[in-house]
Formats: structure tokens, sequence, C-alpha cells
């Protein structure tokens, strides 16, 4: 049975603990940075690693980073950081497109009339919404086919 004394004592160590690990956990949950759009990938060979046709933006967040830069859905992202799209493993633009929060992506992307436009996202941090019962929680990345970014 544990006194009073050695309770409070465990509840305070556990706090501590708690609270000493707590800011490397946020950080390293919230350095991820997001831009607000998804992507549709076309390719050929191997489901885990193909060679990429194209990659079309399916869906734009709004109010993030891609809305702002006047990104819409359909338009076909050409190059990444300079890499051309077509043509490249999938595992050799994923990094690419993984940023920190404050990081600069830099695409080049086709709209459906031709015309290709240079495009620099700033990543920010995952936004937290509140869940359905009011509790702000990070939002989850949902399970699909398309990527999200």
């Amino acid at each position: 049975m544990l006194t009073h004394r050695r309770q409070r004592f465990l509840v305070a160590l556990a706090g501590l603990v708690m609270f000493a690990t707590w800011p490397g956990i946020a950080k390293a949950e919230g350095s991820r940075g997001y831009f607000g759009f998804s992507v549709s990938i076309e390719g050929e060979g191997a489901f885990l690693n193909p060679v990429l046709k194209s990659a079309t933006v399916v869906k734009v967040e709004a109010a993030s980073p891609a809305a702002a830069a006047g990104m819409v859905a359909g338009e076909r992202i050409t190059e990444v950081e300079g890499k051309t799209v077509a043509g490249t493993r999938a595992n050799d633009i994923q990094p690419l497109m993984k940023k920190n929060v404050g990081e600069p992506l830099r695409l080049r992307v086709q709209r459906d009339n031709g015309d290709l436009r240079s495009v620099t996202l700033v990543a920010v941090r995952v936004p937290i919404e509140p869940d359905r019962y009011g509790t702000r929680r990070w939002r989850q990345w949902p399970w699909k086919l398309s990527a999200s970014f």
C-alpha cells in the first residue's frame, strides 16, 4: 500500500517525465510541413516504387499554402525541386516533397490549357481541427491511394 507521501512523489515524478518529454514529441510531430494539396499518381512498374508518368493535383485545401499560391485541382506537376516527374521513380520524388515547417517547396505545374508556371510553397504547421466533440486534435492523414502534402 502506498503512503500519501510516496503517492504524491510518484504523481510529481510522472508529471515531470511527461513535461520533459512533451516538447520533444510536439516538436517532432509538428515539424513536418503541410502544403494543403493532394496528388493522384499515375505510374507503371512495381507498386511500391513505380516509374511515374504523371502527378495530378486532385484537391487543394482552402486557406492552405497551395490555395494561396493559386493551385487548383487538375493541374499536373511536371517538376519537383527541379527534378522532372515523368520517368522518375516515386521513391526519388517523395523525399523532395517532404519539408519541415518554414522550408520552401518549388514546383513547376501545367494548367489544363498547357500554360507552365513555377510555384513556390512554404510549409506550414499541420492544422489542428476540432473533432466532433469539440476537442482540438492533429489532423488525421487519410489512408488512400492519393498522396497528401
